[in-house]
């Protein structure tokens, strides 16, 4: 009984983890990303937020980000716990969900981190009134969208192989 409450926990966190990661390409990247006056008809530049706007708006969603890790890692423990009490090939498969869920941690640390930081750090200024090149913080925008895409990618993946997983090996449980 542990082991298919511990399953739904992690399934559960598990999707909420691939949720709320994909929500930000599909959701929140728009809003600051791009130009919003190009989006409507007929185009209009006036409805363009500025560029310290744009970074507060990153800056926003960043910090809504920090919830990701926290449902990922309940996904992996939940997980990892439920594939302890299964079969052997339900096992590898629930640890190794639970291994794709952990690792968009040391990925956020070590190549989307410096990227946060400059962005974090051109916001300031640009709330200051100091000069901020925008071709830099395009720059750094597509970037950063790039990056978080992988770990959009990892985090279906994960939720993709524990559900597969759950759904293959219920006559194992």
């Amino acid at each position: 009984m542990l082991r298919l409450r511990l399953c739904a926990v992690g399934l559960v966190a598990s999707g909420l983890a691939s949720g709320l990661a994909l929500a930000f390409p599909l959701l929140v990247n728009p809003h600051f990303a791009s130009a919003q006056g190009d989006a409507v008809m007929p185009a209009a530049a006036s409805a363009n937020l500025n560029l310290a706007q744009r970074l507060t708006l990153w800056n926003r969603a960043y910090g809504l980000g920090h919830y990701v890790p926290v449902f990922a890692v309940s996904a992996a423990c939940a997980l990892a716990g439920a594939g302890q009490h299964a079969a052997v090939p339900l096992r590898r498969w629930l640890l190794g969900a639970s291994v794709l869920h952990v690792s968009i941690i040391p990925f956020t640390l070590l190549c989307i981190m410096p990227v946060n930081m400059r962005l974090a750090e051109l916001r300031i200024a640009a709330n200051k009134g100091e000069e901020v090149q925008a071709p830099e913080v395009e720059s750094l925008f597509k970037k950063w969208a790039a990056l978080h895409n992988v770990r959009v990618a990892v985090s279906i993946a994960a939720f993709s192989t524990a559900v597969g997983s759950v759904v293959v090996g219920t006559p194992a449980w």
